[in-house]
């Protein structure tokens, strides 16, 4: 879990399911806590995490590394890809 949400690795399959281009790497969001922070940012499941703080993200491994490194209620800006284009979500610590 991280920012109460749970991250899978993109394989075919998934990339397949979510019509993701195949430029597209990162961490895919597999289950989110409707109360946590990072629902509360408009994150939704099938959402991909491709940057944390400007560290890309490539895989939920990469994404669990970045997230180990953050400070307790550090602010986090991320880099999403969500229907069809990437944008910044900002979490703010509870």
């Amino acid at each position: 879990m991280f920012g109460g949400v749970a991250v899978a690795t993109i394989t075919e399959d998934i990339r397949t399911a979510l019509n993701l281009p195949k430029d597209v790497q990162g961490a895919v969001i597999a289950d989110i806590d409707a109360e946590s922070p990072a629902a509360k940012s408009g994150l939704r499941e099938g959402d991909v995490i491709q940057e944390v703080n400007k560290q890309p993200v490539k895989s939920a491994k990469d994404l669990l590394a970045i997230s180990k490194k953050l400070k307790p209620n550090e602010k986090i800006l991320m880099r999403v890809y969500s229907q069809g284009r990437s944008g910044y979500v900002a979490l703010e610590p509870k």
